[in-house]
């Protein structure tokens, strides 16, 4: 495993903690699956908690395809979530609408992995 892949598995282990944000995905339903490239890591994060390297039986509201590399950016703010996809370094497949509804998850999940890369500098 990747050490991006494994950052990834510590933060959204992590965001179980946050209340606030499960009770937001719960709210919306949202689920979030990143499907991480080179090589494949696949994590999903729901208002029910996080799974590891499966698939889900009935699919993510929103799926996100992209590399380590470009997961990094986009969680350490480096690289916005609409340069990425428009630069073709990012695949979101579900609903525009649930895309929007990200807002106050991202930077969430951004700074919980901003918390997890320094413990584990």
């Amino acid at each position: 495993m990747t050490a991006n892949a494994t950052l990834l598995q510590q933060t959204l282990t992590a965001l179980l903690d946050d209340a606030e944000l499960t009770a937001i995905l719960k709210e919306r339903g949202l689920s979030l699956l990143f499907v991480q490239r080179d090589p494949e890591t696949v994590a999903l994060l729901s208002g029910d908690g996080v799974t590891f390297d499966e698939f889900p039986q009935d699919g993510a509201t929103l799926r996100f395809e992209l590399s380590g590399d470009t997961l990094h950016k986009l969680l350490t703010g480096q690289l916005s979530l609409p340069r990425a996809a428009a630069a073709r370094l990012l695949t979101v497949k579900g609903p525009v609408t649930r895309l929007r509804q990200l807002g106050d998850v991202l930077p969430r999940v951004g700074a919980a992995y901003a918390a997890v890369a320094r413990q584990a500098a």
